[in-house]
């Protein structure tokens, strides 16, 4: 297992790069996903949730587990992204996660956001949700 050494930062553009390159394989992208879930820092989770929108679904749920490894780091990155983005990929991969989430306090910020993915009309309470989610965590 790696670990977040010095070399390993280095390392992270070129993860991030795999994952935006069109002609990477899934393999690639999958492998990326994991090394990106074991470094620190906000470019390695913007990435994994850019990911959470890749057209393979090996990659998705890669990128979803890769962010669970960064716990609570994830939760403001994600929100934002559920606020501002429309994707039903998307929003798949941030239920996965924010289910996962420990805690009954971050899960009371949390539970509206949930109830709105798992919603018939996510597409319309997913936004406005998250936005308040998000606003709560930042007070």
């Amino acid at each position: 297992m790696m670990n977040d050494s010095s070399v390993f930062k280095a390392d992270i553009a070129q993860f991030i790069e795999m994952l935006r390159d069109p002609n990477a394989t899934v393999n690639d992208r999958v492998d990326a996903c994991h090394k990106l879930g074991l470094a620190s820092g906000r470019e390695a989770i913007e990435a994994l949730i850019q990911s959470l929108d890749d057209d393979s679904v090996s990659v998705r749920w890669a990128a979803a587990e890769a962010l669970l490894h960064h716990g609570y780091n994830v939760l403001e990155p994600l929100l934002q992204a559920l606020s501002t983005r429309h994707s039903t990929y998307l929003y798949e991969g941030a239920h996965h996660i924010l289910v996962r989430i420990p805690g009954p306090a971050t899960r009371a910020v949390l539970q509206p956001v949930i109830d709105a993915l798992e919603s018939v009309g996510a597409s319309a309470a997913v936004p406005v949700a998250a936005s308040r989610a998000l606003a709560e965590l930042r007070t």
